[in-house]
C-alpha cells in the first residue's frame, strides 16, 4: 500500500501519525514513513508576492525577523511495531509516543492570533503527556517559520500548554530553511537525533529575542542532563 497525505508543511507529521495508526490498528508490521519537498520558480514566487520572504537570512523568534527562506530535503523513518522488532533483534532507538491533529483555519497563510489550533493538538488525547517531553519536543524544535503572525503564536503554545516550565526549543529554518512538505518530517529525525546524542541543537541567527516571543531558545549548543 503507497499513499500520499498532502498537508503541507505538516504532511511529514500526518505521515507519521497515520504510520503509527496503521501499526497499532494491526494492518501492518513495517511502514516507511517521510516525506520530501523542492523549491519552484512558482514557490519562490508566490511567497515573494505574499511579502513572506526575508531579504537575507531567516530569523525565527528574534526582533528583526522579517520572513521565511525556502529549503530543499526529505526526512524518512522506519516505523515498526515492537513485536516484530523483536522477532528480527532490531535495537530500537525511539518510540512514537503519540501525536496531536487540528486546524484553526483562520487564515490561508498565517495562524490564529490565540494559536487556537496548535494548543488543541498539542493538548489532543493522542498526543504524548507533557511530562513525558525530556525536556524538549518536536525536535526540540518548533516550527519557527521567521514570519512575524507564526513565531508569535507558536510562543504563546509554549506558554499557554507549559506554563511556568521553561522548554527549551529552536528552529532547523534559521539554518536549512523552510523544506516545506518535508520540514516536520525532517524534524522527526532531527528529535530522535537529539534523544541519542544527548544534546539540544542550537538554533541559529537569534540575536535579540522578539519580546512576544519570551521563551527558552536554545542559542547554544545544550546538553540534556544541564536542563
Amino acid at each position: 500500500m503507497v499513499l500520499a497525505l498532502p498537508a503541507a508543511c505538516a504532511a511529514g507529521n500526518y505521515a507519521d501519525g497515520f504510520a503509527a495508526d496503521l501499526i497499532r490498528a494491526g494492518r501492518a508490521d513495517v511502514v516507511v514513513t517521510g516525506a520530501g519537498g523542492g523549491n519552484s520558480r512558482a514557490s519562490v514566487s508566490g511567497f515573494v508576492r505574499l511579502a513572506a520572504m526575508a531579504p537575507e537570512r531567516c530569523q525565527p523568534f528574534d526582533l528583526n525577523r522579517q520572513g521565511l527562506l525556502l529549503g530543499e530535503g526529505a526526512g524518512m523513518l522506519v516505523l515498526e511495531s515492537e513485536a516484530h522488532a523483536e522477532r528480527r533483534g532490531s535495537k530500537l532507538i525511539a518510540e512514537f509516543g503519540g501525536y496531536g491533529l487540528s486546524c484553526d483555519a483562520y487564515h490561508i497563510t498565517r495562524p490564529h492570533p490565540d494559536a487556537t489550533g496548535s494548543i488543541a493538538a498539542m493538548r489532543s488525547p493522542r498526543s504524548c503527556d507533557r511530562d513525558s517531553f525530556l525536556g524538549t519536543f518536536n525536535s526540540s524544535m518548533l516550527h519557527g517559520t521567521g514570519t512575524r503572525h507564526n513565531d508569535a503564536a507558536e510562543a504563546k503554545v509554549v506558554r499557554d500548554v507549559f506554563g511556568d516550565r521553561r522548554i527549551p526549543v529552536s528552529s532547523m529554518k534559521s539554518m536549512i530553511g523552510h523544506c516545506m512538505g518535508a520540514a516536520s518530517a525532517i524534524e522527526a529525525s532531527r528529535c530522535i537525533f537529539t534523544t541519542r546524542n544527548g544534546y539540544l541543537p542550537a538554533h541559529g541567527r537569534l540575536r535579540d529575542a522578539h519580546p512576544a516571543c519570551d521563551i527558552d531558545v536554545v542559542a547554544k549548543f545544550r546538553a540534556i542532563g544541564s536542563l
